[in-house]
């Protein structure tokens, strides 16, 4: 059985045509969300204790 890269957010296989790297983890693209508030990031993303955050949650 094929496997593929494992996304980081959901735990699912990644068969998208595109992938994004963070933090040096492989993510389906709506999988990309702050941990705090759950917005999905797009443009940026801040890391704090492993977790992604938009840049409104990180600055509080």
């Amino acid at each position: 059985m094929a496997q593929g890269p494992v996304c980081s957010g959901c735990q699912r296989i990644i068969t998208d045509r595109f992938l994004l790297r963070v933090t040096d983890n492989l993510w389906h693209e709506q999988c990309v969300r702050c941990a705090e508030c759950g917005d999905e990031l797009t443009d940026s993303c801040f890391l704090r204790d492993q977790k992604l955050y938009c840049r409104r949650d990180y600055a509080e």
